[in-house]
């Protein structure tokens, strides 16, 4: 696993990835860029990861699986295998479905839309009663995060399920801060309902 970049922000640490991996059966490399939030606690005096979460795009693997032909094949096939005997069909389902029905493009494409409106008219990108997490743990509303911010330039996003994860340059405060997000959308990606911000300082 090969760290683009790492971002401290509290008590989580935000970390934009490729993970490398051979699959030990078909012995088919892969790169698959992930973004890994981990959540940090003290525990008897010592810091400890209580949580992780890890978003990837699935259908982006799968494409690269496929671009490799039989191999490529042999490689679902085994993985989806693995998965079935480690955690049962129930699980393998749901996690195909929710692939299936995720905010995919139409997701990024939201956030992207917010990013060219901010100083402007950004509104429409939020649901209804949606909120904005700002590190230090205040909680903002969608008009007071577009009232503040200034600017934001989003890249090297990832739609997992119903959220849409990158990194970020946000002018917010008064200051050009690099920041990591992740925005929890609407099953059709059409609007933000939460959008988690993570910066340093």
């Amino acid at each position: 696993m090969v760290a683009r970049r790492d971002i401290v922000s509290d008590r989580h640490v935000f970390r934009a990835v490729d993970i490398h991996t051979t699959n030990l059966k078909t012995g088919l490399k892969m790169k698959v860029p992930a973004n890994l939030l981990y959540e940090i606690v003290t525990q008897d005096g010592k810091l400890a990861i209580r949580r992780m979460q890890a978003h990837w795009e699935l259908n982006r693997m799968s494409r690269i699986l496929m671009s490799q032909g039989l191999l490529g094949l042999r490689t679902i096939a085994v993985m989806n295998w693995s998965m079935l005997r480690a955690f049962g069909p129930a699980w393998l389902m749901t996690y195909f479905r929710a692939s299936r029905n995720g905010v995919g493009r139409a997701g990024k494409e939201r956030i992207e839309w917010l990013a060219n409106r901010i100083g402007h008219d950004g509104n429409e990108a939020f649901a209804p009663g949606a909120t904005v997490d700002l590190p230090g743990g205040t909680t903002a509303s969608a008009a007071e995060f577009l009232a503040g911010c200034t600017a934001l330039d989003a890249c090297d996003l990832l739609a997992s399920g119903q959220t849409v994860s990158g990194l970020a340059s946000v002018d917010w405060g008064g200051r050009t801060r690099d920041a990591a997000f992740i925005a929890e959308l609407d099953p059709n990606g059409a609007q933000v309902k939460r959008l988690r911000w993570f910066w340093e300082g």
